[in-house]
């Protein structure tokens, strides 16, 4: 199996056909799709049954939260590489070209989304060494080959930046390299959990984790982010 496509849910009745509906018209017998839902009190199940059916799967049962679920699907995902999608979000790369990115299994790749609430508005960027520090690669514009989750789960601990944790272990540690695709990978919307609240556990540890994955260079880079990002920009204009 290529390619693993993981969708947690919970109460997105009103999403999740529209999500659906798009993803399996880009649907290939190379991909996989493993729904997780939380337990929903609204139709979510009963809507999502009439899209996914054997041997994709739905299982819904209550969760520690969506990096919880997100865990629970990695564990029974059989795909050489994974994808994470929101019930809210519209994937959009046809078969052939996610058959034409994904070649080495070594090799994170990350895009672009385009953002839902703003036609025309593309969210994404090649990431530099200490870019990541400063800003994350949207969760739906990613594809991690499984090997990363032999050694690395989403930390229940930080509820809506699990994401943005892994990403810089991944990018400090070398083991696999990150390749910046210019695509659009999905449609993604500004509305998310983390839009509404704030992950306090992550903003108490973030200068740790940055000082245990890229030492003090990292701290003053983190510190300076705006002289940065202008170098940044300056150095890519020539």
């Amino acid at each position: 199996m290529l390619l693993s496509i993981i969708i947690v849910t919970y109460n997105a009745n009103g999403h999740i056909e529209a999500c659906l509906s798009k993803l399996y018209e880009n649907y290939s017998e190379d991909f996989e799709v493993i729904m997780l839902d939380g337990g929903s009190t609204d139709d979510t199940v009963k809507t999502a049954s009439k899209y996914i059916k054997a041997p994709n799967i739905i299982i819904s049962e209550k969760d520690r939260g969506i990096y919880d679920a997100m865990n629970k699907a990695i564990r029974v995902a059989t795909g050489d590489f994974l994808y994470f999608l929101g019930a809210d979000d519209i994937w959009t790369l046809p078969p052939y070209e996610v058959k034409a990115i994904l070649k080495e299994h070594d090799t994170i790749y990350y895009g672009n989304v385009a953002i839902k609430e703003k036609p025309g508005k593309i969210y994404g960027t090649r990431f530099w060494k200490y870019s990541i520090i400063n800003r994350n690669i949207c969760h739906q514009a990613i594809f991690y080959p499984r090997q990363v989750f032999k050694d690395h789960s989403y930390e229940l601990k930080y509820e809506l930046l699990a994401d943005y944790v892994l990403n810089l272990k991944l990018w400090s540690d070398k083991k696999f390299k990150f390749q910046y695709i210019d695509k659009v990978f999905a449609t993604y919307s500004i509305h998310g959990a983390s839009s509404a609240k704030i992950d306090t556990n992550f903003r108490k540890d973030i200068v740790g984790i940055i000082y245990k994955n890229y030492g003090l260079p990292g701290l003053i880079m983190k510190a300076f982010n705006p002289l940065v990002n202008i170098f940044r920009k300056r150095l890519y204009e020539y």
